[in-house]
């Protein structure tokens, strides 16, 4: 069965968008004061490899194979990568106390709405709008 171009199109492209931003949020995020761990931008940590950039890098690819397929399979397969890379983005921080001290890469820098914003675009929003266009792709 056909999936509609219209809904891959849409959702494949914020998909990608999103994951692109969930990818470079820590390396771009210090210019606007917003950091997490480190104010440094362009730091390299395996932190940021495993809590940022692998789920955004996830999601860029779910996201144009959802763009690029007409076949419901594929574009499933795409859904269920992105639901993946959003629900890392959202729970890594947490589990990761399974496995160190302190969650992901650190405690978010600067005044309390700073850190506010600073986890909802790093993690929480990105990743729950992830997981939103997911479904409905």
């Amino acid at each position: 069965m056909k999936v509609p171009r219209t809904r891959g199109a849409v959702s494949g492209l914020l998909i990608v968008i999103l994951g692109a931003f969930a990818a470079l949020v820590p390396f771009i995020g210090p210019y606007f004061d917003l950091s997490i761990g480190s104010d440094d931008a362009w730091t390299w940590s395996a932190d940021r490899y495993l809590f940022s950039v692998l789920p955004g890098s996830v999601a860029v690819i779910a996201g144009l194979l959802i763009m690029s397929t007409g076949k419901r399979a594929g574009g499933g397969l795409g859904g269920w990568f992105a639901l993946a890379a959003g629900a890392w983005l959202v729970v890594g921080q947490s589990l990761s106390l399974i496995w160190q001290d302190t969650p992901g890469y650190g405690t978010p820098l600067g005044s309390d709405t700073e850190q506010a914003i600073a986890l909802l675009a790093y993690f929480y929003a990105t990743g729950a709008a992830i997981v939103a266009l997911a479904g409905f792709a």
